[in-house]
């Protein structure tokens, strides 16, 4: 007599593997947009530190006398758009927006020693929310 041997699995076996499978799938395929959301966060916030950073070096090598408030354009990678004429311009994605405030100086320091610039920076993607960074510029020249 011989015994009928099965070297394959079973229906009710690939149907709980594939519904296995499937579930996990799922469970992965609902943390992606979440990933996505946080990654693009973290490029803004990149390049929005990045923005800040040159816009500090810059008021900081500049002369005091030729400090200036102003309005700056920069694009997705954060570089500056120096023929941007405005906002509306397709290519702007950051604007950043400086203003000097006279800070009290020690007695021994005339009053225009030293000053507050500060920088916002705003995404256009996301314009409800602002990025505030400060930086203090002394007059080295007095």
């Amino acid at each position: 007599m011989r015994k009928n041997k099965s070297n394959g699995f079973s229906l009710v076996e690939v149907v709980l593997a594939l519904g296995i499978l499937v579930f996990c799938l799922v469970a992965l395929l609902g943390l992606l947009p979440m990933g996505i959301q946080s990654f693009r966060s973290a490029m803004s916030m990149t390049v929005e530190s990045q923005i800040a950073q040159s816009l500090s070096s810059d008021l900081q090598l500049t002369d005091f006398s030729n400090l200036r408030a102003g309005t700056y354009y920069f694009d997705d990678q954060g570089m500056l758009l120096s023929d941007a004429p405005n906002a509306a311009d397709a290519r702007v994605i950051y604007t950043a927006t400086v203003t000097l405030q006279d800070l009290d100086s020690p007695a021994d320091l005339p009053s225009t020693a030293v000053v507050n610039a500060m920088i916002e920076i705003v995404n256009k993607s996301t314009p409800n929310k602002k990025s505030d960074y400060s930086v203090i510029v002394a007059n080295n020249n007095r």
